[in-house]
């Protein structure tokens, strides 16, 4: 008869005391798994959960053993004097999750990866005596859309950086900060970096951007270049764009042109020296300076929004205000497309607003320059241009051109 009230069974070998069965008074009962005096497993415990493994006496789990739960429940690992240690395998059926975690004195110290029933998605922490220390990733996969997210905890408060790594888009996020945070933008698809405050997950205001080897020093908007920056590019010692846009300046503006013969004469030079940058290609295969407007003024190359930064570049440096805007244009149907995004510029002059687009008056598709969309009111070019009219409110064109 044991002390607690119930009844054991020992084997006494040289002097040594080996537990072969044990049934406490409350009906907690341990039995030895094999008869053998060098096998120390048992398997111990009531109806409802039952542990197979080493134990120290017939209470104490100690080595390598599993508890089963009456209703699924798994916890596998190492066990010592009754805690877990080392790394364990959780099934547990009432919060619906699986883990695999390293305990120390039964708590858990070391890493843990976790992941829900209902989810593919896998939560991968670091612990410092049970706090969350570290780093910290999740990889979730939500209807064929994979992402990697890093998270840096310190003692279970969450720091103020997220690296996000999109493997299927060749793209990698960093958001530094919580309250107007800074993000790094990095897309190897499109060959571009961003350094950017985001609103919505679209960078705003103030920023870094580089288009393959073209670097840009400030506003975006959206992943829109505003082209009223510095352009460098990353193989040069000083800023040379700079300096051509000043050669460009003093070569085609004299100084008794009125704003409208200077606008001519910017409008007709980069129509005259920009190529529209092999026009059957997808985004994906122009390369990223024909995105800018030192692609347009340095390389002579360029797409839509090349060009309208070129514009905007030109005209800034004359003191004329002006502003890039975005949009959609009509396909060969003449139906709107939200693929078909373009490009171009609105001009203050004379006190109101109106519009050039030099990309759809270039030659490119014919032998001579064109102004059918220079100084065009937004009634005309509305025909075949749409643009987010609250967003550009305070530019709206007039309806009549100007003279």
């Amino acid at each position: 008869v044991s002390p607690d009230g119930g009844w054991e069974l020992t084997d006494h070998v040289d002097g040594t005391v080996q537990p072969l069965a044990h049934l406490a008074s409350d009906g907690y009962a341990s039995v030895k798994a094999e008869d053998t005096s060098t096998d120390t497993r048992m398997i111990s415990g009531k109806i409802k959960s039952i542990y197979i493994g080493e134990m120290s006496d017939f209470y104490t789990k100690n080595g390598y053993g599993t508890v089963y739960g009456q209703d699924g429940y798994i916890d596998s690992g190492k066990w010592e004097q009754g805690n877990e240690a080392s790394m364990h395998y959780i099934y547990d059926t009432e919060d619906e999750f699986t883990a695999i975690t390293q305990f120390q004195g039964g708590i858990r110290h070391g890493i843990s990866s976790y992941q829900a029933f209902d989810s593919e998605d896998v939560y991968t922490r670091i612990y410092d005596k049970d706090a969350l220390n570290g780093l910290a990733l999740t990889h979730y996969q939500i209807d064929g859309y994979e992402a990697e997210v890093m998270f840096y905890y310190d003692q279970d408060e969450k720091l103020p950086l997220v690296y996000i790594n999109y493997p299927n888009k060749d793209l990698k996020r960093m958001i530094i900060g919580e309250d107007n945070p800074v993000e790094i933008y990095d897309s190897a698809k499109y060959d571009r970096l961003i350094v950017s405050h985001f609103d919505e997950g679209r960078p705003t205001g103030f920023g870094y951007s580089r288009y393959g080897e073209i670097e840009y020093i400030g506003h975006l908007d959206g992943f829109d270049i505003l082209g009223d920056g510095f352009y460098y590019h990353i193989d040069d010692e000083e800023n040379v764009f700079n300096a051509k846009v000043d050669a460009i300046i003093d070569e085609i503006i004299k100084k008794d042109m009125t704003d409208r013969q200077k606008l001519l004469a910017i409008h007709d030079y980069i129509v005259n020296n920009v190529n529209y940058h092999k026009p059957h290609l997808n985004v994906v295969e122009q390369p990223g300076f024909t995105h800018t407007a030192y692609g347009a003024l340095m390389k002579g190359k360029a797409v839509c929004d090349g060009y309208a930064q070129a514009f905007k570049v030109l005209t800034d440096r004359v003191g004329i205000e002006n502003r890039l805007i975005f949009g959609i244009t009509v396909d060969g149907n003449g139906v709107f497309q939200d693929y078909n995004r373009h490009a171009w510029n609105i001009v203050k002059y004379n006190g109101e607003y109106t519009h050039f687009d030099t990309t759809w008056d270039d030659p490119t598709y014919s032998d001579k320059i064109r102004h059918k969309y220079y100084f065009i009111d937004s009634d005309e070019i509305s025909k075949d241009h749409k643009w987010d009219t609250e967003k550009y409110e305070m530019y709206f064109a007039p309806a009549k051109a100007n003279d």
